[in-house]
């Protein structure tokens, strides 16, 4: 409801206030992740942006890649989302590296995830269906079911776009 994003944002804004006050930059850049992603839901994609990259700025700062990198992901989901591919890609490119440096496989997994699905936006369903296999095939190992049945919805739909409706259909009767 209306009310419960109101009060998360102010529960955000508050520890985003305390944050700031107590020196804490980490929790500084998450508060402003988190109040990124609130406007990214409510379509404020200008002031979603800034607030990532707020975030990313204070991560870069103390070296957090892991926070940087789900900043730089977010940016590539915004991006995507106003058709602007080419940022968009850049911006996956960019937090798969910093993901990885920072060895959160699951994150990792999520940004291929979202990478190939530009890709098959694009028509490059090889490579779309090379990062989703790829993707799937961590999750799995990492035992992310929900995220998994994501990987699996997608890498069915660029199967059935490449014409394999038995392994497409395969993937979603996996899919949890």
């Amino acid at each position: 409801t209306r009310r419960d994003v109101d009060a998360t944002r102010a529960a955000y804004s508050e520890a985003l206030e305390v944050a700031g006050a107590e020196g804490l930059p980490r929790s500084e850049a998450r508060a402003l992740g988190n109040l990124g992603t609130l406007l990214h839901d409510e379509r404020h994609f200008d002031a979603a942006r800034g607030h990532y990259q707020r975030s990313m700025a204070r991560a870069a700062h103390i070296g957090d890649a892991r926070i940087e990198g789900i900043m730089l992901g977010n940016v590539g989901v915004l991006e995507q989302e106003e058709g602007r591919k080419t940022q968009a890609r850049g911006a996956y490119e960019r937090a798969l590296r910093l993901l990885s440096q920072s060895g959160d496989r699951r994150l990792v997994a999520i940004t291929q995830g979202n990478l190939g699905m530009l890709n098959a936006e694009l028509g490059e369903l090889e490579r779309a269906r090379s990062l989703l296999e790829e993707a799937l095939e961590a999750l799995r190992e990492i035992g992310d079911m929900l995220s998994e049945g994501l990987a699996r919805v997608r890498l069915a739909a660029v199967l059935l776009l490449q014409h394999e409706r038995s392994a497409g259909v395969e993937q979603l009767s996996l899919a949890r």
